[in-house]
């Protein structure tokens, strides 16, 4: 499943960035995982529900950065 291995590649390389402090580098690859998160629920791998709890988790890891 090509799909779903790019989607956790994207979300753990976002994760790894915010955790890391590096939040211009993040947000740039922040877009790329959300269209694998969305190809992923295209494809019915992830529920709609589920991919915008991980959108969001994403996009809080990257606003908690100082």
């Amino acid at each position: 499943m090509p799909y779903k291995s790019r989607m956790k590649t994207m979300i753990k390389k976002v994760k790894d960035l915010a955790g890391a402090g590096k939040k211009d580098e993040a947000e740039k690859a922040l877009p790329e995982a959300f269209k694998s998160i969305d190809l992923a629920v295209k494809r019915n791998i992830l529920h709609k529900k589920t991919a915008a709890r991980r959108k969001s988790v994403l996009s809080r890891a990257i606003a908690g950065i100082k």
